[in-house]
């Protein structure tokens, strides 16, 4: 939030109450470490008591003060949600009702994604109760990096008690075999079709803006994001990153980071270079900078300064460190461009 947190100082864009609608893409504050930081939000739900958001990137829900939800540049909405709801499709409770998790499956539901592993996901559709939530099944790659098609997660966890199928619906309904697990990269449900693009190009024709303009990166979004535009059958990697029950959980679309490191490498070939620009000796707080950090370059803003160094907050993995001004350089402006993911 590197981006979004240099630019909200300067423009409160704070949203009028009457305009607060469902479904409308923000920005909204999350305290962590004992700072307050605003990240990529969309409005869940409006009431008397609050407003709650959705943090787009990283699944999480939290209940706000409507005075602090602010619109979102256009910037920062050109790159898709990179978190998609989801739920097990085909599956209900043990006991036969519809909704009635008991506390031991769900217990038993958050253990199993505890571990913050990938999985390979295949989205099965719009799932029936909710147009932004879709029907997945996922399968665990081995340790030989391969997906057997014939071994869901769904079966796993039906087998552990979490569930049971559902009267009329399969658990799992892909048993094609065994393929080997090229990570990031989408697929589609029929092996013998050709290859999906490279993720790096699916996840650029998602919804980034290549070209956007200046004065289109400082317009204001008052809609939604752009749509990530998947597909039913197709394979793409995750991580679970909210598992609240089996009908409700997010999952991190993995082949966005690619942006990300794209970004990574356009820096290092930058500032490896002698000619790059010293920030200055006396920085103030919010200035963008880059900032060498265990044998990267990273994007980054002055937090504060003393004469210990400079506290310095890495945008991109939300790390506060202390750096030395021969680590600081001057950020140019097409590294800003690229939104950050926001908090998780």
């Amino acid at each position: 939030s590197s981006g979004i947190n240099a630019e909200w100082p300067l423009r409160p864009g704070t949203i009028p109450p009457g305009r607060l609608e469902k479904g409308m893409a923000c920005v909204a504050p999350f305290e962590e470490n004992h700072r307050i930081l605003f990240y990529r939000a969309k409005i869940e739900r409006i009431s008397n008591d609050g407003v709650t958001v959705f943090f787009v990137d990283y699944g999480n829900v939290e209940k706000v003060n409507p005075s602090t939800v602010k619109y979102i540049l256009k910037k920062f909405a050109t790159l898709p949600e990179s978190v998609i709801k989801c739920s097990f499709y085909g599956v209900r409770p043990v006991d036969g009702s519809d909704t009635n998790w008991g506390q031991e499956a769900i217990s038993t539901f958050k253990d199993y994604f505890a571990n913050n592993i990938d999985f390979l996901c295949e989205l099965k559709g719009q799932a029936s109760f909710s147009k932004d939530t879709y029907y997945v099944e996922l399968y665990p790659y081995d340790s030989n990096n391969q997906i057997d098609l014939s071994r869901p997660v769904s079966a796993d966890l039906a087998a552990r008690g979490v569930f049971e199928e559902a009267s009329g619906a399969r658990v799992h309904s892909s048993t094609r075999g065994r393929r080997q697990g090229h990570r990031g990269e989408p697929r589609h449900t029929d092996m013998d079709e050709a290859p999906a693009p490279k993720a790096r190009s699916r996840a650029r024709d998602r919804g980034r803006s290549e070209s956007a303009s200046s004065e289109a990166n400082t317009e204001l979004v008052q809609s939604g994001y752009y749509p990530n535009r998947m597909n039913p059958n197709e394979y793409f990697d995750v991580r679970v990153c909210q598992a609240s029950s089996p009908s409700k959980f997010s999952v991190q679309v993995l082949c966005l980071k690619k942006d990300f490191d794209d970004l990574n490498m356009k820096m290092k070939a930058h500032f490896d270079k002698d000619d790059s620009e010293f920030i200055d000796e006396d920085p103030s707080p919010r200035t963008p900078c880059a900032v060498y950090h265990e044998g990267a370059w990273h994007r980054g803003y002055i937090h504060s300064t003393s004469y210990h160094g400079c506290q310095v907050v890495l945008v991109d993995t939300q790390q506060t460190i202390t750096a030395e001004p021969e680590q600081l350089r001057v950020l140019p402006q097409e590294f800003l461009k690229l939104p950050v993911l926001g908090k998780c």
